[in-house]
C-alpha cells in the first residue's frame, strides 16, 4: 500500500512538473502594427510572450507570423525593421529593459552534425516546440503548426544555406537561402515582474489535483477489499 502511494504521489509530483514547464510562457502586452500588413484582417493587436529561460536568456516572442513565403534573407530584413512598425504595450503587472537589441529571426547553434535533425533545443525555436509548445499552442495564437509550417532563423550556414525549423514536426535543417519559408520574430530583453505574481496555469493545477485524486481512490479501494 505504501508502495503504491508513493508510485502516485510521484507521478502527481511529475506531472505537475510538467504542466509547470509550460507555464514559463507567459503574456506580458500585445504589439499594434502602425501601418497593417496587407494579410491582417480585423485586430491589429499581436500577443508578447515572454519565454523567461531559452537556453539562459529571456526572450519576448511577437506572436505574429509573417506569412509571405520568401527567402532568408527577406524575413532577416522583415524582423530588424519592426522596431519602427510596432507600438508595444506592456501589462502594468511587468516592466521590460530591452537593452540594444533589436527584433529578430530565433538562433540556432551552427553545427551541421549536432543541429540537424529532430530533438534539438539549443536552437530558439527548437526549445519553444519542445519544451513550450510540443502538445499545443502556450500562449500563441498566430504561429503555424501544420502543414509547411516552416521558419526561418537568423543563423546562416553558408553563403547559400541557412538553418530552417519546421513547427510541424520540429525538425530541423539548412536548405538553401531562396527556399520560401515563414518569419517568427523576437527580441531579448529581461522582463521583471512588478505586479502580483501569476498564478499557475489551469493545467499545472489540474494534473496535481488528478494525481491526489488517484492517492485517495486507491486509498478508498483498498480499505474495501479489506472489509
Amino acid at each position: 500500500m505504501k508502495k503504491q502511494l508513493i508510485g502516485l504521489g510521484v507521478a502527481a509530483l511529475m506531472f505537475g512538473g510538467v504542466g509547470s514547464a509550460s507555464a514559463t510562457l507567459t503574456t506580458i502586452g500585445y504589439a499594434t502594427f502602425n501601418n497593417a500588413p496587407t494579410d491582417i484582417q480585423g485586430p491589429t493587436h499581436y500577443n508578447l510572450i515572454w519565454d523567461n529561460d531559452n537556453n539562459g536568456n529571456s526572450l519576448v516572442w511577437l506572436d505574429y507570423t509573417n506569412s509571405t513565403r520568401n527567402g532568408w534573407s527577406y524575413h532577416n530584413t522583415w524582423a530588424s525593421g519592426l522596431a519602427s512598425d510596432l507600438t508595444l504595450t506592456i501589462d502594468s503587472a511587468y516592466s521590460v529593459n530591452w537593452g540594444s537589441n533589436d527584433w529578430r529571426l530565433g538562433s540556432t547553434v551552427n553545427d551541421i552534425n549536432s543541429s540537424w535533425g529532430f530533438n534539438n533545443t539549443t536552437s530558439e525555436m527548437g526549445h519553444l516546440y519542445y519544451e513550450e509548445l510540443l502538445f499545443g499552442q502556450g500562449d500563441f495564437q498566430h504561429i503555424e503548426r501544420t502543414g509547411a509550417a516552416w521558419y526561418w532563423s537568423s543563423t546562416q550556414v553558408s553563403g547559400s544555406s541557412a538553418w530552417l525549423f519546421e513547427m510541424d514536426g520540429g525538425y530541423q535543417s539548412p536548405p538553401s537561402i531562396s527556399t520560401p519559408a515563414l518569419g517568427l520574430a523576437l527580441r531579448t530583453g529581461e522582463v521583471t515582474v512588478t505586479g502580483a505574481t501569476p498564478t499557475p496555469e489551469p493545467a499545472t493545477m489540474l494534473l496535481f489535483g488528478t494525481g491526489l485524486v488517484g492517492l485517495v481512490g486507491s486509498r478508498i479501494r483498498k480499505k474495501k477489499k479489506q472489509q
